[in-house]
């Protein structure tokens, strides 16, 4: 008998860029390629992306970006301790 399958090494990433406005980082990770990528490679199933203060058009990425199906995306502007308890965090500080 086979051993059962090894989980997903992780369901869940975080992207926070905290106060600074990052918006090259938010709008990377929005992409279709990443967000594929994260699914096929990780296992990902969910994606939260605290997006700080950022500009309209990276709002309006973040907002196609959650109606991609494979990963669903959780937004949010804040940075709430729900949110610090996610893992593996992708993060940028100068």
């Amino acid at each position: 008998m086979d051993p059962p399958p090894l989980p997903p090494l992780t369901s869940r990433v975080f992207v926070t860029v905290g106060t600074t406005r990052f918006d090259s980082l938010v709008q990377r990770v929005c992409q279709r390629s990443f967000l594929d990528l994260l699914h096929n490679k990780l296992g990902t199933t969910k994606v939260l992306i605290q997006y700080g203060n950022a500009s309209i058009d990276t709002l309006k990425i973040l907002e196609e970006a959650s109606k991609v199906g494979r990963v669903s995306m959780m937004i949010s502007n804040k940075l709430t301790w729900s949110l610090v308890m996610q893992e593996p965090v992708v993060s940028w500080k100068p």
